[in-house]
Parts: C-alpha cells; structure tokens; sequence
C-alpha cells in the first residue's frame, strides 16, 4: 500500500528527485532505526540491566520505522484534515488498527533481527553478581526500566 503514496505529495511535479514513496521511506526509516538501537544498546543495558536482548531491542526499533507511516493516506497530512478529520480520524489512528488488527500475528511471531535471534527470558534473567549500591541519585524516570513492571502502554501492556 504504501508504495503507492508518495512520500513528497505532488513535490514530484516541481521538484524532479522527490520521487520517492512512502514504503522506500520506511524501508529507509527502518535500517536507521536498527543501526541507532544497536548503537545505543550498550548504553541502555547499563542503565536498565533487565532490558530485553539486543536483537530484541534492534527488531523493536526496525519494526518501529518501518511502520511509522502505515496509517498514511495519499497526499499527506492534507488526507488527514480534508478527509478523515469528517470520521474523527488521524493517520496515527489508522496507523494503530493496521499494526494491531492486521499484523499483531505475524509480528507477535518474529523470533529473531537481521542479526541474530531474540535471548530466552530465562537465559536472559541468569544469576549475577551482586551490585554495589549506586551513590549516584535516581531521577524519577529511572525505574521506568523495560523489564521493571512500571513500563508500557496507555492500556497497561507492556512489550
């Protein structure tokens, strides 16, 4: 569906290289997604220690730009005030009812990134070394650790 929407609207007819559709967009969302997650990682997992694995957090980010703009609708943000503003709609809307109803399955069914498969919960969650209290003070965000019971979404779910 989306390759058939153009990224830059009717940009094509004046600027000759706005060619691109919203699906090479994605496609292009999605590998920078995976390189950022897989750069940040190490960092993350020092700060939130019960974080998912690393292919799980990069597949996460992947899956996250490549459908970022599945909701989309020909011609923009102009679909969105001239058309589905009638029904109380936003692409965002759109967005979520395709990623839950429609692929929910197959994405609740990936076991692995491009670069290697998701870590066991138990594997993961193996005994270590005791820590050494943090004198460093905790700012009320920290606890918001995947993994940590406090994370997810507005209706209570977590990844």
């Amino acid at each position: 569906r989306l390759r058939r929407i153009h990224q830059l609207q009717s940009a094509r007819w004046v600027y000759p290289a706005a060619e691109h559709s919203r699906f090479q967009h994605s496609l292009g969302t999605m590998h920078m997604a995976g390189e950022f997650s897989r750069h940040l990682y190490p960092s993350l997992k020092s700060v939130c220690p019960d974080v998912p694995s690393g292919h799980f957090i990069e597949e996460l980010a992947r899956l996250a730009g490549l459908l970022h703009d599945v909701g989309h609708g020909p011609f923009g943000h102009f679909f969105d005030d001239h058309f589905l503003d009638r029904y109380g709609l936003t692409h965002e809307d759109l967005g979520q009812k395709i990623i839950t109803k429609k692929l929910a399955r197959t994405i609740a069914a990936l076991r692995r990134s491009p670069t290697g498969p998701f870590e066991k919960a138990a594997a993961r969650r193996a005994p270590s070394k005791k820590r050494r209290p943090s004198t460093r003070p905790r700012s009320p965000t920290s606890s918001r650790c995947p993994g940590s019971g406090t994370e997810g979404s507005r209706d209570g779910s977590s990844f």
